[in-house]
């Protein structure tokens, strides 16, 4: 990979997660991470850089991590260690030398530090060959990307299609607990998992990268760039993100002019009782993607809690989340079938106004539990075509 390109990919700020800077701060941390770029190699501190901006040291470090989510130092950081693994890769020079021309005096102190970041030590970087990964967690990452792993949790492909090449079996199910043996028997370079779903053991793996995917961070526009940048496909990152908001703003269009302002509410049914969803999870396809309006409730709590999940509700509260659609997940199994039979009968039920009026989608729970960028997508245009009267579904047992 080119490094040069590496390290302008590097210097956008990550869209979607934070809140933009004026027009002239902006021009002024570019202008430092420019100098970042071409000076990386040198001595640089955070007073010099802004010197640079022509800014109190203070107040520049406030607007770069506004700018870019990162202190000025955490990101030459950054920028450093993204040159290293090219010249560690392609130059054939010592870890010693590749050191010193990104900027860090002690090569023991450049290790560490590759390694914090990296997860892989600089030697064993330098010689490893095509990245074999293992996906416990978030096969659409890897599908975002290209990447072809060599086993994966099937529990887990959501909105994704099957993947072609596999050359393992699958992954225990969802939920059990792997362990180092398990994982070694694939021998990979890359552990793609979620937080809660991997022993430390397996993370602490000397000869492997484990990346966790974080499931409260936006995953189009915080992890996809994360997890690419430690596979080095940034640019397969960007590419894809570049496609989805095509099609995202081409179906803004289409839903606006359709729907207007109508509001579209989310409801999961299960045995214990009703899920109203917020704009995370599979509320992102619907209000984050397509731009759909939630429920007068839903937006208010969503602003009071950046990571509003969901709330259980009772029948008699649907009249609180008032929407002209709604899309329904029934968890699929009898318990959860049959609370369904008993709240359609209910007053409650009939009087919501989607149900009144035959404005209700039934959606695939397994499609749609899925929160990775592939599946987001997906998600998207099954929505879009339900909201457009492109395709209907019925609930499973053929109620309407």
């Amino acid at each position: 990979m080119n490094g040069e390109r590496t390290s302008s990919k590097l210097a956008k700020p990550t869209r979607g997660a934070l809140a933009p800077a004026t027009a002239e701060s902006k021009e002024k941390i570019d202008r430092t991470v420019k100098h970042m770029l071409s000076h990386m190699r040198e001595p640089l501190t955070r007073d010099f850089l802004a010197s640079i901006a022509g800014l109190q040291q203070e107040h520049y470090s406030r607007i770069f991590k506004k700018h870019t989510g990162y202190s000025p130092l955490e990101y030459l950081t950054r920028i450093r260690i993204e040159e290293a693994k090219r010249l560690l890769r392609h130059s054939g020079e010592s870890i010693t030398e590749v050191a010193r021309k990104v900027g860090f005096v002690d090569p023991y102190h450049f290790s560490r530090r590759f390694k914090q970041m990296v997860g892989v030590a600089p030697a064993y970087y330098a010689v490893r060959r095509e990245l074999r990964v293992v996906a416990s967690y978030g096969y659409g990452y890897l599908a975002a990307l290209g990447v072809v792993p060599v086993a994966i949790d099937w529990n887990a492909l959501g909105a994704c299609p099957v993947p072609a090449g596999m050359t393992t079996e699958r992954l225990q199910a969802a939920g059990d607990r792997l362990s180092v043996q398990d994982f070694a028997e694939w021998s990979p370079d890359v552990i793609l998992a979620a937080s809660d779903d991997i022993e430390q053991e397996v993370m602490d793996m000397e000869t492997c990268e484990v990346i966790v995917a974080d499931p409260l961070q936006d995953p189009i526009y915080n992890q996809l760039p994360l997890i690419a940048g430690r596979l080095e496909l940034l640019p397969a990152a960007e590419e894809w993100i570049a496609r989805y908001e095509q099609r995202r703003d081409r179906l803004r269009t289409r839903i606006r002019s359709a729907i207007g302002d109508s509001r579209v509410a989310i409801l999961r049914i299960r045995e214990q009782g009703l899920q109203m969803y917020g704009m995370l999870n599979m509320g992102y396809p619907v209000y984050r993607s397509l731009g759909a309006q939630p429920p007068d409730k839903i937006k208010m709590q969503s602003v009071v809690n950046a990571y509003y999940h969901s709330s259980v509700i009772d029948p008699f509260e649907l009249s609180f989340y008032g929407a002209d659609y709604l899309f329904v997940i029934l968890q699929p199994d009898d318990g959860a079938q049959a609370f369904f039979e008993t709240l359609s009968r209910t007053e409650e039920w009939k009087r919501y106004s989607p149900v009144a009026n035959g404005k209700v989608f039934w959606l695939d729970v397994g499609r749609w539990l899925s929160f990775d960028p592939v599946s987001i997508a997906e998600q998207m245009e099954e929505a879009a075509r339900l909201l457009l009267g492109e395709e209907r579904h019925k609930h499973p047992s053929g109620a309407q």
